[in-house]
């Protein structure tokens, strides 16, 4: 019994310290957009005043809790279709009202992340519909020194923040699928956090890419507190040297 104490505890603080996640937090907020006078032909529809970033973007991200949370692997939306093209954005539901002109709000939040969710943390994702939302991901990323160029193809708008600096270049406007490059400048190999807000205003369609250097960007791997598993470890070497005291 002796023997086998100490190689049950050693098993346990490994497994604690290989236990890594590369994944992008992400949160959700269902919020109704439509600055009417960015869709054509929407004359009839009900009265919808235009909304501002400021105030109806980041003032919902900084005010109102989140509708549900979850995590994905990588920023590649719809369901892993990078890289992108005219018609790469989906439309976000069919057929359009004929009261107010707008498409029926049917593509699924579970559709749309399709398989870059990597947790959803116990949300049911396909009872959310991606029309009139707010995304914000969150993350680790590996940057080199020199210039890094992160580009960002979105239908609608965005801002990003790199180590909480809101970087110039942000297309906060809406608009229909298309690229922004914004250059990061690193002195040395570094890890930044990256820090993406994204919104679907108009009812029409959806979509967001992010690359880095070209390539789809991916979160770095960082370390999962495994405190959990390190008392396990603990209890159970306790016990086990529990058995071999002396009654």
């Amino acid at each position: 019994m002796k023997r086998t104490t100490f190689p049950v505890l050693f098993a346990c603080v490994m497994s604690a310290q290989s236990v890594w996640a590369a994944t992008f937090s992400a949160e959700f907020w269902d919020i109704p957009l439509v600055p009417r006078e960015r869709v054509p032909g929407l004359a009839t529809a009900p009265i919808a005043d235009p909304f501002e970033f400021e105030t109806d973007i980041l003032g919902v991200v900084q005010s109102v809790d989140p509708t549900l949370a979850f995590e994905v692997s990588v920023l590649d939306f719809p369901n892993n279709s990078f890289p992108p093209v005219a018609d790469t954005a989906v439309t976000v539901g069919q057929p359009r009202d004929p009261l107010t002109g707008l498409l029926t709000p049917t593509l699924s939040l579970d559709a749309f992340i399709g398989s870059a969710l990597a947790d959803d943390l116990g949300n049911d994702l396909s009872a959310q519909t991606v029309a009139g939302s707010i995304f914000r991901f969150r993350g680790l990323v590996d940057v080199s020194a020199g210039d890094n160029v992160f580009g960002i193809t979105s239908d609608d708008g965005f801002q990003l923040s790199i180590n909480g600096a809101i970087q110039p270049g942000s297309e906060t406007a809406p608009r229909g699928l298309g690229l922004t490059e914004i250059t990061y400048t690193s002195g040395t190999d570094d890890q930044v956090l990256f820090d993406l807000i994204y919104y679907d205003a108009v009812q029409t369609q959806a979509g967001l890419f992010v690359t880095l250097e070209n390539a789809v960007l991916a979160p770095t791997a960082v370390p999962v507190p495994a405190a959990g598993v390190l008392l396990l470890g603990g209890l159970l070497g306790l016990g086990l040297l529990a058995r071999r005291r002396p009654a």
